[in-house]
């Protein structure tokens, strides 16, 4: 351990020695700052910039409180040289000592003895200090910025951005990522943020950087929130994508009262805001940089948040249709199977009346149950008939609605000129498919599947999509006559989270309904997906992005179909009624011991 910290001092030393000699023979003067401050600034290849915070002026010199200096800097632009691959800009910034401070830059072997000089490289273009200054001769804080020195005759000059606060750094790097990605199809997507609360937090400043793979920023600046915007820029300026936003309540979590419940800290204005993407390019690849202003402004600006990058693939297809919040599925904003040019709101007329007769009788039986009346017995503190439905409709739009996906491209000519093979996943299973084989005799895999190939209407969710069903429709259906309507076979389809069929379970009086779900390992694998647990850097954003098991996660990756459901679980789980109910089962059950 000794040795660890000689050697920490000796580097601190060695850094804190160069920046006094740089400062001692360079050309260009300490610049004094103000507190706080956002500066920006280039640097020369090699050479450095110094700055000067003054002491604190409400600070006594003899006071024994602490005062933290926070120290925050980005690259907003590196030399072209760098940027090409034949540098490795990642490493350059992972071990150069971009930042150094000092509380006296004229006595910096001093300083790196007695350990108050810090140093910091720029890994991903981002540097992040806390100097803390000691209480009594406070004299401020000098800090020198040194533009790594690249050996090229073309390299100009690099880019910079510091931040000095005493309050909070100017400049945060968050572990999550921002927005809930929703989906695609192949022309546009939608993005949410995380729910917010207007009568109390107003509305968040968030901002949507897109960013398609032909121009996606250079990954060793990744943490920078001044290049990510000047990369924007350049793009925005020549791009035909539109970014439109709304609000949406979709997802939002609302605990319900329930009867004689009291004290109960309940939200009910909850909200998110709605980022539509439209004019995408089909099968594309695109990076998603999300911004959150922060409540510091220094002359104007802001100071910045930035979140992890995210990234999603348009589909290729046109036979997956993105829908937004239906009337009779509002949890459904994803792409579903449809035929291309077939109207979006006929579309959305055959899914609705194939969920109608389902939904109804659901409801005719659920009425019949004393759902919410205390002195006939409810069947469960913590749930209701509304949750039981709301559960129930979730289930059933997934299932009647399911998500659409792309067929990888090595499975696609295999699935389109042999429509009596049953392919799950990227396995496939040799059967003897006929017509009139049902989508319950498909068979079952090992393991859970992200998805399932769709070959042909019988072994589907959708049969109704079949040639015959839309032939039938065109010829009744006066607005439709002429359309040339083609089924969405073969399709991808994102299995449902196995979650959505347990929490109907889970929120529906069994007695009525004796509602059971397959179980894993045994027959769930065949209709259901299972999501991840997902360490925090890898988790989707959005109200998801605190939930430990994942139906998605940040680079695009789809696990099931979850209809935030895993968000709902989260949620009620620490919500006060679900401890008031455990706390009076445990009693009775510890009453019933007595006995």
């Amino acid at each position: 351990m000794q040795r660890r910290r000689g050697r920490r001092r000796l580097l601190i030393y060695a850094a804190l020695i160069v920046a006094y000699l740089n400062h001692a023979h360079a050309q260009t003067s300490t610049l004094s700052i103000d507190l706080p401050s956002l500066t920006k600034f280039n640097v020369s290849s090699g050479d450095a910039a110094y700055f000067y915070v003054p002491a604190v002026a409400d600070q006594p010199s003899t006071s024994s409180a602490k005062l933290p200096y926070f120290v925050t800097l980005s690259i907003c632009r590196a030399p072209a040289a760098v940027m090409t691959s034949a540098y490795n800009l990642t490493g350059i910034l992972a071990t150069s000592s971009v930042l150094v401070a000092a509380t006296q830059m004229t006595a910096a072997a001093q300083q790196a003895e007695d350990g108050r000089g810090v140093v910091s490289a720029a890994p991903l273009g981002f540097a992040n200090m806390t100097v803390v200054q000691p209480g009594t001769n406070n004299v401020g804080l000098w800090l020198t910025v040194n533009a790594p020195y690249v050996n090229d005759t073309t390299t100009t000059s690099w880019g910079f951005e510091l931040g000095v606060s005493t309050s909070e750094p100017l400049h945060l790097l968050d572990r999550y990522a921002a927005f809930q990605y929703a989906d695609s199809d192949n022309v546009s997507a939608i993005m949410t943020t995380p729910t917010y609360y207007p009568s109390t937090d107003g509305t968040p400043s968030y901002e949507l950087i897109l960013l398609p793979s032909t121009q996606a920023p250079n990954p060793a600046l990744a943490h920078s929130a001044c290049y990510l915007r000047s990369v924007a820029a350049s793009v925005n300026n020549a791009s035909d994508i539109q970014v439109s936003l709304g609000s949406t309540t979709r997802g939002v979590v609302t605990m319900t009262a329930r009867e004689g419940a009291q004290g109960l800290n309940l939200r009910t204005d909850g909200t998110k805001t709605q980022y539509n993407l439209a004019g995408l390019a089909p099968e594309t690849n695109y990076t998603i940089v999300g911004l959150q202003s922060t409540d510091q402004v220094v002359n104007g600006t802001s100071g910045v948040r930035l979140f992890q990058t995210q990234y999603f693939q348009t589909k290729q297809g046109n036979n997956c249709r993105l829908v937004d919040s239906p009337p009779f599925c509002p949890a459904v904003a994803y792409a579903v199977p449809a035929p291309p040019t077939l109207p979006t709101s006929d579309l959305l007329t055959i899914y609705e009346s194939n969920l109608n007769a389902s939904l109804a009788g659901f409801q005719s039986t659920l009425s019949t149950f004393s759902c919410n009346i205390s002195s006939q017995g409810m069947y469960s503190f913590v749930r209701n008939c509304d949750d039981c439905l709301l559960a129930y409709r979730n289930w059933l739009c997934s299932t009647t609605m399911p998500r659409c996906t792309d067929i990888p491209a090595d499975l696609l000519p295999q699935a389109v000129s042999n429509t009596s093979e049953g392919q799950i996943g990227q396995i496939t299973f040799q059967t003897s498919y006929v017509d009139g084989v049902t989508y319950s005799d498909a068979p079952i895999p090992e393991t859970a599947q992200p998805y399932i190939i769709r070959t042909t209407p019988t072994i589907s969710r959708t049969p109704f999509l079949s040639a015959a069903a839309l032939a039938n429709l065109t010829d009744t259906n006066d607005t439709l006559q002429g359309f040339d309507l083609v089924q969405p076979f073969p399709y991808g389809e994102v299995l449902p989270c196995l979650s959505v069929c347990e929490l109907v379970q889970a929120s529906c009086p069994f007695p009525l309904f004796g509602w059971t779900c397959p179980l894993p390992g045994i027959t769930a694998e065949g209709s259901y997906g299972a999501m991840q647990a997902l360490p925090a850097p890898q988790r989707a954003g959005g109200d998801a992005r605190s939930t430990l098991m994942q139906a998605d996660d940040r680079y695009g990756n789809v696990y099931c179909n979850s209809l935030d459901v895993n968000v709902l679980l989260a949620k009620r789980s620490s919500s006060p009624n679900l401890a008031a109910s455990l706390t009076l089962l445990m009693t009775c059950f510890a009453l019933s011991l007595m006995l």
